[in-house]
């Protein structure tokens, strides 16, 4: 939406160049759609090795790609990839199919295991559904606890001025646009449905504390 449904890349070698200037030695890649071309990313991985570069890399990547394209996962850990960030968002197959992502459970849950296989560190991006009661909590904690690496970001549902999902529930938004310091994707702007405000905030650090 933001880029009117048209999809950019940067030449790779581009971005190579770049790279070389940048002196230190951990690169945090924050184009969400870095993993999705195969080409492009073994051409990457080709550059790096012919140029000699030797960065450590942290960047997103998405469940299904990393399922159909596991060789490119290990060579992208031989030219430096240490962690990848993967937006599981939910261990329940209504919420994924909510959220558009074309993605299963089980997709996910392979994903998590070919990084891990690989001994590359994941990071996942979770959202809280405002439906969630304390037994949806314990059961994502369950479900987390199955990972050798449990490192979360752990976030309410937001909508977002400008989305589908804005527009859906403007009528359910409790804190005006105007306090932009709480629109932070950390806090409650639709209030749950299920438990009070305060237990639903208790609960998401008790995902923390129990993952860790």
């Amino acid at each position: 939406q933001i880029t009117q449904n048209q999809f950019f890349t940067r030449d790779i070698v581009e971005v190579i160049a770049e790279i070389k200037t940048i002196e230190e030695n951990n690169i945090f890649i924050v184009d969400d759609n870095f993993l999705c071309n195969l080409p492009r990313l073994e051409t990457f991985c080709q550059l790096l090795q012919q140029e000699n570069v030797h960065k450590n890399f942290i960047l997103f990547g998405r469940a299904d790609f990393i399922v159909k394209n596991p060789q490119i996962i290990t060579q992208l850990k031989d030219v430096g990839l240490t962690a990848v960030f993967i937006g599981l968002e939910s261990f329940k197959e209504t919420d994924l199919q909510n959220f558009n992502k074309k993605v299963t459970v089980d997709t996910n849950n392979q994903a998590v295991r070919i990084l891990e296989n690989a001994g590359i560190y994941r990071y996942s991006g979770l959202i809280a559904g405002l439906d969630f009661n304390d037994q949806d909590f314990d059961h994502l904690i369950e479900y987390l606890n199955t990972f050798r690496y449990p490192a979360i970001n752990f976030q309410p549902i937001t909508p977002i001025p400008g989305t589908p999902l804005f527009q859906k529930m403007a009528d359910q938004i409790c804190i005006p646009r105007t306090q932009y310091e709480l629109w932070d994707m950390a806090h409650l702007v639709v209030r749950p449905t299920q438990i009070s405000t305060r237990r639903f905030y208790y609960n998401i650090m008790r995902v923390y504390f129990c993952t860790s």
